[in-house]
């Protein structure tokens, strides 16, 4: 009998220490289909481009193929990385898909205008023929683990991943240093892509010498870096310029620029058409255009689907020139590279890409009619370890591009200068970057003054296809929403009305893809923690469990719905943290025990404002349990204790 009640004294003392030792209970929440590649994108993850070159490309015909492709970089986590492999949208069809920009540049044409040369009629069907193609509609923006075929630096890692092929023995994992790997994966013609090596943050961060991306101030550094981490005894260091330089899009040739001899701005509107050097006419093209038209960028590219020799015709007129002796400024091999004058020929190889940047020159005074205008769909901004990264491409080259709050109007970090094809970085340390929306504001510079050349830099050659951009189009694709790092307030409808026990999904920006999801309690409240939460951008879907409505809020209109929340209880959803504590240990990964209490919402459903939020349900729940426990305990205990004075 004794020993029967001291198993069960035994059992209610383990089962309290099991509900005593578990971390605050959170509202219910599940993981997204375990069978994707969502795990990739979480937040705190490290990740370092790739560079990649063709490798063994059959001849490209139609608009998709399947494509060796070598990568190069490192792998900075010192426990493996994937690699993974995103891409963007088919440029024809995100140019279509911009009702306002394609129906303002290709809406009507009068006969006139539909005579055979028509320089902005042929730019507008190319777009058509390309976004018509059901292959090329049906891509959307989205990443997967690329499919590995070979390790190339096998025999180095001193055989701890095994033999040269990354298959089931090493689960696809990269070895830690130096990456040169072979891939195969299908492209599509004019839709970006690039590779990064995406692992686990290495055990120990350094931030004391970290540059914050802000204005220069006497003996602190204000260069970008991102973290500096102890790897292997060494400290390697994941910088900006690694994201800068080492992405890489890959798309077809031949391709170029077109540009001011004198002024050195991209020029607009330049038919540029491939010559049979055989035939000494428009090459033959069974899938493909022979021809492309410059946007604001000046970028051509053409895809050339068999070897050959070949020219190309330029129709820069009627404001310029085309000839074989123009004058070109001082500066123009800080931007061009690799000039093509009239007559010149060349070979096209299948899988090596030939560039070729055209100077044009002006019949008159030096064109300046270039604008600045963000690229749609180069936008990007990640989370990196404690910044936050917003890179993109705009249409003019070396231009002044900063970010500006939204809310206040004001100018947040460093503005920078792009680089020669129109490239931008800047970081942001979270504690800096703000929970509302920042806007990309691209200025012009004048091409011929040293200045900008101050500092030596590579001179980028873009791989990419241009499309015509309107003020309009660009207008509504030129912002970046706030990337949290933790989730936490009130689910509230158009009205302003909380909804209890909503259903949450987080679902990517870039395309709609379900990420994460989770339900509010009784009171409309929820939490998600970083690590349910993706490095790039994402929004909220909203279902009201009641009416089934539907309800999409961005990121930063959850912040501004939550203001008076998220002041109370003094939380930055940026840098998670609450009270000038982390929200989450880094040390123990635990959760941080946090008291919460408030009112409920009003008869109209309204959370009053300027005060704390309502009692966790959970918490109570636990609580309660917890007391009866106890009390059960104790009872137990005082019963054995008068059995036992009763044992002979």
């Amino acid at each position: 009998m004794t020993k029967n009640k001291a198993l069960i004294l035994l059992a209610v003392a383990a089962f309290l220490g099991y509900i005593i030792g578990l971390p605050r209970p959170t509202l219910s929440q599940s993981a997204s289909d375990p069978g994707n590649n969502n795990e990739l994108m979480e937040q705190g993850k490290i990740r370092t481009c790739l560079s990649a070159k063709f490798n063994n490309i059959p001849e490209g015909r139609g608009v998709e193929k399947v494509t060796g492709i070598r990568l190069t970089g490192t792998c900075a986590s010192p426990t493996g990385c994937k690699c993974v492999m995103t891409w963007g949208v088919n440029n024809g069809v995100a140019w279509l898909s911009d009702d306002e920009g394609f129906d303002e540049e290709c809406g009507n044409f009068s006969d006139e205008e539909k005579v055979k040369g028509n320089k902005r009629l042929n730019r507008c069907n190319k777009g058509r023929r390309e976004a018509g193609n059901p292959i090329l509609a049906a891509i959307k923006p989205g990443f997967k683990a690329c499919n590995i075929v070979k390790n190339n630096l096998a025999s180095a890692n001193n055989g701890t991943f095994g033999n040269n092929i990354l298959g089931e023995s090493t689960n696809g994992i990269i070895p830690p240093g130096p990456v040169d790997i072979m891939v195969s994966e299908t492209t599509y013609i004019h839709t970006p892509v690039d590779f990064s090596a995406v692992g686990d943050l290495a055990a120990e961060i350094i931030t004391s010498d970290l540059g914050t991306g802000g204005e220069e101030v006497d003996g602190e550094d204000p260069s970008q870096k991102l973290s500096t981490m102890e790897f292997f005894a060494e400290k390697l260091e994941v910088n900006v310029e690694d994201l800068k330089t080492k992405c890489t899009s890959i798309t077809w040739d031949p391709y170029g620029r077109v540009f001011d001899s004198r002024s050195l701005e991209p020029i607009m509107d330049v038919e540029v058409t491939l010559i049979d050097e055989a035939t000494k006419q428009p090459a033959f093209m069974e899938f493909n255009d022979n021809y492309d038209i410059t946007g604001q960028d000046g970028l051509f590219n053409i895809q050339v689907e068999k070897e050959g020799y070949f020219s190309m015709r330029v129709d820069a007129e009627p404001l310029h020139n085309f000839i074989t002796s123009p004058i070109l400024s001082p500066y123009w091999s800080k931007i061009y590279s690799d000039l093509y004058y009239p007559e010149d020929s060349f070979f096209e190889k299948s899988g090596v890409p030939t560039h070729h940047d055209i100077p044009v020159m002006s019949k008159g005074e030096p064109y300046r009619g270039a604008v600045a205008l963000v690229v749609p769909g180069t936008l990007k901004s990640q989370s990196i370890g404690e910044h936050i990264v917003y890179s993109g491409r705009q249409t003019f080259p070396m231009a002044k591009v900063c970010l500006v709050d939204e809310e206040t109007g004001r100018v947040v970090g460093k503005c920078v200068n792009a680089n020669n094809v129109g490239r931008f970085t800047i970081a942001l340390e979270k504690s800096v970057a703000p929970s509302s929306k920042l806007v990309v504001k691209a200025e012009k510079v004048d091409l011929n003054n040293p200045d900008l050349y101050k500092s030596e830099q590579t001179v980028e050659k873009i791989h990419t296809n241009s499309i015509y951009i309107t003020e309009k189009g660009a207008s509504k694709l030129r912002s970046f929403e706030p990337i949290l790092s933790h989730v936490e307030g009130y689910v509230y409808n158009s009205k302003g009305a909380v909804i209890p026990n909503a259903t949450v999904n987080v679902k990517l920006r870039s395309n709609d893809d379900m990420f994460y999801g989770t339900k509010a309690d009784d009171s409309g409240f929820f939490t998600i923690y970083t690590s349910n939460l993706p490095y790039i951008e994402y929004y909220f879907e909203f279902i009201d469990p009641e009416t089934g409505e539907v309800i999409t809020k961005s990121s930063s209109e959850f912040v501004l719905d939550n203001e008076d929340y998220l002041g109370s209880q003094d939380i930055n959803l940026m840098t998670a943290v609450k009270e000038n504590q982390p929200i989450i240990n880094p040390a123990t990964g635990q959760l941080n025990q946090f008291d919460s209490s408030g009112l409920t919402p009003n008869e109209e459903g309204v959370m009053p404002t300027g005060r704390t939020s309502p009692k966790n349900m959970g918490i109570i729940i636990v609580v309660f349990v917890l007391v009866v426990l106890i009390i059960a305990a104790a009872g137990i205990l005082i019963y054995i204790k008068r059995q036992n004075k009763f044992v002979p």
